[in-house]
């Protein structure tokens, strides 16, 4: 996902404006990009923070729960897989993980 997704922070909120090829989400797209913005929430998983995807458009219409949930499925992954060990510390050991205006506050 670098170099494809922009990452905002607002209002408690998560947002994800991202430029993705569709081939990677969907194998008879063909070359094609999808284009869109998803909404995430915060969250606790097996014991690390998780963005969990709650609402989305692509290509200026309302986005199906299932493509919402595959990019969140991504985010999650893509940060699990991180090697940065700035990743890897904001994902160990926290007890509780929310947003707070345009700050992601995590309890250890």
């Amino acid at each position: 996902l670098a170099g494809k997704v922009f990452v905002k922070i607002e209002d408690s909120a998560i947002r994800l404006d991202m430029s993705i090829p569709a081939d990677g989400i969907l194998p008879m797209a063909g070359g094609r990009f999808i284009n869109g913005t998803i909404n995430f929430t915060l969250g606790i998983e097996d014991g690390q923070p998780a963005f969990m995807a709650r609402s989305g458009t692509f290509n200026g219409n309302p986005a199906p729960d299932q493509l919402i949930d595959v990019v969140g499925q991504l985010v999650n992954r893509a940060l699990r897989d991180s090697e940065d060990p700035k990743v890897r510390r904001f994902l160990q050991g926290a007890r509780t993980a929310e947003i707070q205006g345009d700050r992601i506050v995590i309890a250890r």
